[in-house]
């Protein structure tokens, strides 16, 4: 899978990114405090006529572990070329998760499939 690590401070965020130059989906993370609540936001954008997989191979780990989130908007389901379903996000995806415990640096690891009209890009 596309792997993607966002190391996220207090005040800074420095970003880097493992992520081929020609993959047109872009992920980027940020943290957010609504109130007292500390959360990590995480964005795909999946461009025209893409499908980023919501199966195993859509993946957010903060700090190595894998946190319970709310990710928009739900998947939608739609046939494979072979003729099997799948679960796909066919446009922006939001992916949420609040911290119980912060540490600093907090790292993000993004992992993902997508493909578009033209072409898969590998895990």
């Amino acid at each position: 899978m596309h792997s993607m690590r966002v190391t996220l401070g207090f005040v800074l965020i420095a970003f880097a990114a493992f992520v081929r130059a020609a993959d047109p989906f872009t992920v980027t993370a940020r943290l957010d405090r609504t109130a007292a609540v500390l959360r990590v936001v995480v964005n795909v954008d999946v461009p025209p006529g893409g499908d980023l997989y919501a199966d195993r191979r859509f993946a957010v780990r903060i700090n190595g572990k894998p946190l319970p989130g709310r990710i928009t908007p739900a998947p939608v389901s739609q046939l494979d070329p072979s003729g099997q379903p799948e679960s796909v996000f066919t446009s922006r995806v939001e992916a949420v998760y609040a911290l119980t415990t912060v540490s600093d640096p907090v790292a993000v690891q993004v992992e993902y499939q997508g493909c578009t009209d033209t072409a898969c890009y590998p895990p």
